[in-house]
Parts: structure tokens; C-alpha cells; sequence
């Protein structure tokens, strides 16, 4: 062997060193991004970002990682760390790189039904009140609902506003549909004249038919 092929191969070899050094590295560390998720809907989906790091912080781009779900039944993820919703609850995702991890949780709500308060009431011409709407997720649990719209099936009986504000104009009847979180509540409004309870007061209760 001649000395210029051993020169050549003592600089390649001191080239490759450090590559070898780093794919012989072992994790100590898993990084997990983002490590807070809320999915909204059955179905919907997430793409979770995982790294293995050395212990001096070089990215481990060749490590095994392994992703698993706590709760598997609310949300799944796959082998490429693809997050996706199936009911209302929360799981942890657990992202493992030989003996260390790193984990990020997934919040799941699932609006199912929403309740309006008050519920089919009666009032008088001229009453101004306010309507309350209150979403439940598919666990029965309530949820942040964010922005609300309002309808009246006859705003010249009743009319609302966005947020819930309401104004009797003129007897009849009506329906109010509130929108939030994706899905709708119904309830009836009644006005009528001035309808008083033996204590004196006036009824809040649907008019009974006869």
C-alpha cells in the first residue's frame, strides 16, 4: 500500500469518527411537540412532532421511537405519531426512545348537546330577559362553547341577539335556535298577556292546552 491510499484512508477515517461516535450515541432525552392538544370532533386528527437527544443535546435521527396512547378508546396514535380523536375525554401520548420518553396530553370534546335555560317558557308583552346556553360534550360533561348565534323563528314576536337578549314585541309563539360549538339547541317561546299565579305572580310555565 502506497502512502499516499494510507493518507487518504487515516483522513477518512478521522472524517467518520464522529459520524460513528453520534449513531452509537444513547437517548437521554425526548422532546414531544406539541405537548398540549384539544381535538373537537370524532375523527379529527393531529401529527405529533417526537426527537431523541444525546445527552449533549445532538438530535438522535436514526433512534427508534415507539408512540402509545393511555387511553386509547378517546384517542388513538400510530406508529408515526398520528394522533386521532374517537370520544370525549383525555389521554396521555407516551413517546419512547429506548429507556427514556417524553409524553404530551390530548384533550378531546366532543360537543353532543346543548341546553338552553330557561326551557319553554311563557311571558308577557314587553318582558326583556336573557337566554343561557349550555353545551355538553358526548361524556355529559360541559365544555366551553365560544361564540353563540341566535335566531328567532318570527322576529316580529320575539326577537335576540347573539348573546342571548330578549325582547317579547307581540303574542304568539315562536322558536329559538341557538348555534355553538358546531351544533344547535331549540327551545319555544310563548307570549301571551299578563297571566298572574294565586300568589301573584306571573307564570313562567308553557300555557297547558285545554
Amino acid at each position: 500500500m502506497t502512502s499516499s491510499k494510507l493518507s487518504q484512508m487515516l483522513i477518512l477515517s478521522f472524517a467518520l469518527a464522529p459520524l460513528l461516535v453520534a449513531c452509537g450515541d444513547t437517548a437521554t432525552k425526548v422532546e414531544v411537540s406539541p405537548e398540549r392538544a384539544l381535538l373537537t370532533s370524532a375523527g379529527q386528527s393531529l401529527s405529533l412532532t417526537a426527537t431523541a437527544k444525546s445527552k449533549k443535546g445532538a438530535l438522535l435521527a436514526d433512534a427508534k421511537l415507539i408512540f402509545k396512547s393511555s387511553a386509547p378508546g378517546v384517542a388513538t396514535v400510530d406508529s408515526k405519531g398520528g394522533v386521532r380523536a374517537l370520544k370525549s375525554g383525555s389521554a396521555t401520548i407516551t413517546v419512547t426512545a429506548g429507556k427514556v420518553s417524553g409524553t404530551m396530553t390530548v384533550s378531546v370534546q366532543i360537543p353532543k348537546r346543548i341546553e338552553i335555560s330557561p326551557n319553554n317558557p311563557v311571558y308577557n308583552l314587553g318582558i326583556s330577559t336573557g337566554f343561557r346556553a349550555t353545551v355538553y360534550t358526548d361524556a355529559d360533561e360541559k365544555m366551553i362553547a365560544g361564540k353563540t348565534r341566535w335566531t328567532s323563528s318570527d322576529a316580529t314576536i320575539v326577537s335576540i341577539d347573539d348573546a342571548g337578549n330578549l325582547k317579547t314585541l307581540k303574542e304568539g309563539k315562536v322558536t329559538l335556535t341557538v348555534f355553538a360549538a358546531g351544533i344547535k339547541g331549540t327551545t319555544v317561546v310563548t307570549v301571551s298577556h299578563e297571566r298572574l299565579d294565586k300568589d301573584g305572580y306571573l307564570t313562567q310555565e308553557p300555557v297547558k292546552k285545554k
